[in-house]
């Protein structure tokens, strides 16, 4: 559009013939058209070189995400999730043996406290009971204990698969930043891509 009008202005330049225009007037026309074509050609340039810029940036964010075996890092987060969800039971099944150890180890200490006459026939019998008692609350400890024990042995065992699966999770936090990042430049990439479009169609005119 600017280029025409800028031919047909130098022709009437040099044809003037009309009334309605002068000399200075014309000139001033094509001043004014080539200022307005050098500012949308600067327009443009500055355009295309954000495009080439951004397509760089998509470039190198491709081959970032490229690098990671996405099907890998699923799998292995899997595993991270349910080791932890698994710990949180097992811990959680701790604190209850806990508490159960505790209430059997005072009533065995109060039961140990219990003591009796020999030459008392009710002493005696209470005794009898007694022994009867602390020895299903020392079988209870007993398996109290061993049962607190598997749980620290797979405590152990979940916290170690833990610690050798966490990197995972930071690898798909860095994955979805490069994956939100690649998306943006792209959009980024389009918009810019429309408006360079707008300057070429503004330009044949």
């Amino acid at each position: 559009k600017h280029n025409q009008k800028l031919i047909s202005l130098n022709e009437r330049i040099v044809k003037v013939k009309s009334d309605n225009y002068s000399l200075t007037d014309l000139e001033t026309k094509k001043s004014t058209l080539e200022t307005s074509l050098n500012d949308l050609f600067s327009q443009r340039d500055l355009t295309q070189s954000k495009i080439d810029s951004l397509e760089e940036q998509q470039i190198e964010l491709e081959e970032y995400i490229d690098k990671f075996d996405e099907e890998e890092l699923s799998n292995n987060l899997k595993v991270l999730v349910e080791a932890e969800a698994y710990l949180a039971k097992v811990e959680n099944e701790l604190e209850k043996l806990g508490i159960r150890l505790t209430s059997l180890e005072e009533r065995k200490q109060h039961l140990d406290s219990h003591k009796y006459n020999e030459n008392c026939e009710v002493c005696m019998e209470n005794s009898t009971s007694i022994l009867e008692q602390k020895s299903d609350v020392e079988s209870q400890l007993l398996d109290i204990h061993s049962q607190i024990k598997d749980n620290l042995d797979i405590k152990d065992a979940y916290t170690e698969t833990i610690s050798e699966h966490l990197t995972y999770r930071d690898m798909d936090k860095q994955l979805t930043k490069f994956k939100v990042d690649e998306e943006k430049v792209s959009r980024d990439i389009n918009t810019l891509i429309n408006r360079l479009s707008t300057f070429e169609t503004q330009e044949v005119k």
